[in-house]
């Protein structure tokens, strides 16, 4: 049964996650905007900080004087994880391909990957996946392809670009030892990764077809048993 609400979001909520260490503490993120760090031993007041997404002063192309407009509208964010490396912090992905990292207790954010702020890079991110013994997160995206970050260096061009999923990918996630890798596209298809492979080149070991896609949608979610 219920034994409680957590009360604060004006719209959809697209994901959430329990932090590694503190489990009584939530991080959701809907398509208000916002991302909400919940402490669940207080459900009178739980909501402890609320986050929105960093706004980049607005941008000149090279050689153009005039600066760019800003954002049409604020990004979305769409997917949130937390890691045990670092436990004070969780990793946002937001529905214009940026992903961003905030400190849990302080608000503080670091971008890891730019947004679309030129126009350039229009592609969102539907799911992250924290490598388990690396400072690295993986995103997979509406372009078809996962990317990956070092959540430690901040902003930067990705370290790799996996072309996975032909239709976009939907999901993304990585087993205990950081060795293999599942993906989940918008085509219905479940692709299973060597992330060992020769040259750093990921290498599919086996694909799924057995769901039946519905409209524009096919796989959801993909998980590695524990």
């Amino acid at each position: 049964y219920a034994c409680g609400q957590l009360i604060g979001h004006t719209d959809v909520i697209w994901d959430m996650c329990v932090h590694p260490t503190q489990p009584h503490i939530v991080i959701s993120a809907a398509a208000d905007g916002t991302v909400k760090v919940w402490d669940t031993t207080h459900l009178q007041t739980p909501l402890k900080a609320t986050f929105h997404a960093p706004q980049p002063p607005p941008q000149s192309p090279v050689g153009s004087p005039a600066p760019l407009p800003a954002r049409a509208r604020s990004p979305s964010p769409t997917c949130v994880r937390c890691y045990a490396q670092d436990p004070s912090s969780c990793v946002v992905g937001y529905d214009d391909g940026a992903v961003v990292k905030f400190d849990i207790e302080s608000g503080e954010a670091i971008i890891i990957a730019e947004g679309d702020i030129l126009g350039s890079f229009n592609t969102q991110v539907n799911s992250l996946a924290i490598h388990p013994q690396l400072p690295v997160v993986l995103a997979a995206c509406d372009d078809g392809l996962v990317r990956t970050y070092d959540v430690m260096r901040g902003r930067g061009a990705p370290l790799a670009s996996m072309a996975t999923n032909t239709h976009g990918v939907s999901s993304v996630t990585m087993d205990s030892q950081g060795a293999q890798m599942a993906t989940g596209g918008h085509g219905g298809e479940v692709r299973l990764w060597d992330l060992r492979a020769t040259a750093n080149v990921p290498c599919c070991m086996a694909e799924i077809s057995a769901h039946v896609c519905k409209g524009d949608e096919g796989t959801h979610v993909v998980e590695f048993a524990p």
